[in-house]
């Protein structure tokens, strides 16, 4: 999951405002610092365009839910 798409889901659809990027950034962030989602970083922009971090469930976070 990217930023992006978690912010969309947290207002409900439609495009989400600066803001509402930065609070899905911090929550997932969050997750990362404890252990319960791993993070892959992005790439840079260039000629095709860059690619943001994306944010998995880890092994530890399944296994709680599960």
């Amino acid at each position: 999951m990217s930023t992006p798409e978690l912010a969309t889901l947290l207002i409900g659809g439609g495009d989400p405002e600066r803001a509402d990027l930065e609070k899905a950034r911090r929550r997932l962030e969050n997750l990362v610092a404890t252990g319960l989602a791993t993070k892959a970083e992005g790439i840079a922009g260039g000629a095709g365009g860059g690619q943001q971090a994306r944010y998995y469930a880890s092994a530890r976070h399944l296994t709680a839910v599960g």
